[in-house]
C-alpha cells in the first residue's frame, strides 16, 4: 500500500518550509508504510492536509471520505487510471501550524492525521483492510517521529 499526503496550502506558506516538510514526512510515512500490508481493498491512502489562511476557509471544507475503486481520469491532459484509492482530508489551525517550527509541525500534523484515524468511518464497500494495524502503524510512526 502506498500512503501519499497531498497539500493545500495558502501563499502565506510560500514564505516558510512548510511545503518541503511536508514532502519530507510524506517521503519517511511512505517508506514506514511500503512494506507493510493491510489488506486488498486499498492500495493508495491519500490523506489531504489543509492549512489555508481563515478568510479562504469556507472554500475549503473537509468532507467524508472518499473510496475510488477503479475509474479513469485525465489529469493535466494524461489519462491516469485511479485504483482502489481511499482519500481523507484533515484541517490544520492556520495560525498555529505557520508558526510551528519543523518538529512542531510534524507533531499538529501527527495529531490531526492519529485524531481522524482514530475516529474515521470507512465505506462499507471496504472489507478487507485492517484498520487498526493501520492505525497503530501510523501512531508508531509519529510517537516514534517525537522521541
Amino acid at each position: 500500500m502506498e500512503i501519499v499526503l497531498p497539500k493545500v496550502l495558502s501563499g502565506e506558506f510560500k514564505k516558510t518550509t512548510k511545503t518541503l516538510e511536508i514532502a519530507g514526512l510524506e517521503k519517511k510515512l511512505m517508506s514506514f508504510v511500503n512494506s507493510r500490508f493491510y489488506g486488498e481493498d486499498i492500495a493508495e491512502y491519500a490523506i489531504h492536509i489543509i492549512c489555508v489562511h481563515p478568510k479562504y476557509d469556507s472554500f475549503f471544507k473537509v468532507n467524508r471520505p472518499t473510496y475510488v475503486i477503479n475509474k479513469d481520469v485525465i489529469v493535466e491532459g494524461i489519462p491516469v487510471t485511479i485504483y482502489k484509492r481511499f482519500d481523507v482530508k484533515i484541517k490544520l489551525d492556520f495560525e498555529e501550524f505557520y508558526k510551528s517550527n519543523e518538529e512542531e509541525g510534524f507533531r499538529i500534523i501527527g495529531t490531526a492525521i492519529l485524531f481522524t484515524l482514530k475516529n474515521i468511518v470507512y465505506p462499507k464497500t471496504i472489507k478487507d483492510f485492517n484498520k487498526e494495524a493501520f492505525y497503530k502503524d501510523i501512531h508508531a510512526f509519529f510517537c516514534e517521529k517525537e522521541n
